[in-house]
Order: structure tokens, then sequence, then C-alpha cells
């Protein structure tokens, strides 16, 4: 069922809908667009937009290139069930592979294993390198480490941020410069 408003111009759909947006396809069971401002929201919806297949309660256009997620999910995987995926309580999602999600875990199947509070991801990745494990001596780990923003020719700075079973918290800071006749390399934990 479709209905037009005369008045303002506003489109309403109920049942399988299939919203086209240039290319872009988004399924759901009801929508709302606003023809003037060009912004819609897709209910019980789900899109794939390269290299992410998205989910959730909601999937709202903001603007040509971005679409904000309601109580869903993100994953490579285009199974009903996926391999694994990211939950979130609200995405962003920009045409240009930028994604900001908030209140996240990291499920595998549907069994959550891990919560991040926010996640920035740019076309160059998040930056951070995660290394999951187990280990007689640490027990269950998690290392996150983040290469920051270059400070100029030949120096680096990073900050991890570890989890451990039977070790606790441990932060971290390291900066390394390196010269053609000296290095030079310290960290603070």
């Amino acid at each position: 069922t479709i209905q037009f408003n005369l008045k303002t111009g506003d489109l309403a759909g109920r049942g399988d809908v299939v919203m086209r947006d240039g290319e872009r396809v988004i399924r759901g069971g009801t929508f709302f667009y606003d023809r003037t401002e060009k912004s819609g929201v897709v209910y019980d919806a789900d899109t794939h937009i390269p290299p992410f297949y998205y989910n959730g309660a909601t999937i709202k256009r903001i603007r040509d290139d971005a679409y904000v997620i309601d109580g869903g999910l993100f994953t490579p995987c285009s199974l009903t069930t996926p391999h694994f995926s990211l939950r979130a309580k609200k995405i962003w999602v920009y045409t240009d592979k930028r994604i900001v999600a908030v209140h996240l875990t990291l499920n595998v199947a549907d069994v959550p294993v891990f919560y991040f509070p926010f996640l920035l991801q740019t076309h160059d990745g998040t930056g951070v390198l995660t290394a999951v494990g187990r280990e007689l001596r640490k027990g269950a780990y998690a290392q996150n480490t983040v290469r920051l923003p270059s400070l100029g020719a030949g120096q680096e700075l990073t900050l991890a941020a570890d989890i451990y079973e039977r070790l606790g918290q441990a932060l971290g800071l390291s900066y390394a410069i390196a010269k053609p006749r000296w290095n030079l390399h310290t960290d603070v934990l």
C-alpha cells in the first residue's frame, strides 16, 4: 500500500517495501519519504552499502551521502545469521566508507563477545589493531593498539589499551623517532 499526500508531496508505504536511492536499495516493512527534504526512513530495514550489509529497526536517509541506522548491525557477511557482526545502538554510515557507531557489541553468530563504547572507521580503516586470545599467564585478553596521526617524518606515537583476565587493565603510550644517525624509543605504561 502506498499513500501520497497531495499537499506536502510526502510518500508512505506499507508491506514488503523497496526504496531505491540511486543504485542503493533499502528493503523494509514500512517507509516514509519527504520529497521536499529528500530524506526518508524505512522501518525493519536492511541494505548493502559496500563493503558491509546493514539492518536495523530504522534506516534513515539524512542526506545524499549519509544514513543513520537505529538498533542495527553491520557485517561483511551476507547470511541471515552472519558469522560475526557489530551490533550498535546507533550507526552513521557515509557513502565515502566512513562509519561512526555508538554502544557496539562484537557478536560471533548471535553471541555477544566484546563491548565497544564507540567506533570510528574512515576510508583508512579504524587504525586500531586488536589481538584477542588466551595465554596461561595472562588468561583471556584483548590488546588494542592505535597509531596516532604522524607527528612528522620518522616520528610515531602509539596508544595501547589492553584488558587481561588475570593481570587487569593496562594503558600505554609509546613514542619513537628515527633519524639517519640515531633512534629514540620510549614507553610509558
